[in-house]
């Protein structure tokens, strides 16, 4: 699939988690009072979240453009490093949509840890593996 296919699909499942949420009117944005975060979700390639800003803090940002991290960072959204604002939700432009593309280095560091545990099939420190060392 095609990265531009993925982020469609990760945006529809933002839009799911939206249409449905029926406890506002859907001619009024909804405003927290402190930014939100949302769980994580996932693809083959990426993790998504949105955050959801005050209207003291909208009425500051950028209007119509992707942030970079420096402006993202300075309206007061706090993640930790990787994440890219890729996409703009026109009918909601206060829900910033963020993207992290999921590490190798993280699948490498599994396997390793896996490696360093296991010996002929068994956990290393199993009671059947220590009586044969």
């Amino acid at each position: 699939r095609s990265t531009q296919s993925r982020s469609s699909a990760a945006s529809d499942v933002y839009k799911r988690q939206v249409s449905t949420q029926s406890t506002w009117d859907n001619k009024m944005q909804h405003f927290p009072y402190e930014i939100e975060y949302s769980d994580k979700y996932f693809d083959d390639d990426y993790e998504y979240r949105h955050v959801t800003l005050p209207q003291r803090v909208y009425a500051k940002m950028p209007k119509n453009k992707l942030l970079s991290e420096a402006e993202w960072r300075q309206l007061g959204v706090q993640q930790s490093l990787g994440w890219v604002h890729y996409e703009i939700y026109s009918p909601e432009p206060h829900i910033l949509l963020f993207r992290r593309k999921l590490k190798i280095h993280d699948h490498i560091q599994t396997n390793i840890s896996e490696r360093l545990f296991m010996k002929n099939g068994q956990h290393k420190y199993s009671k059947s593996s220590m009586e044969t060392e």
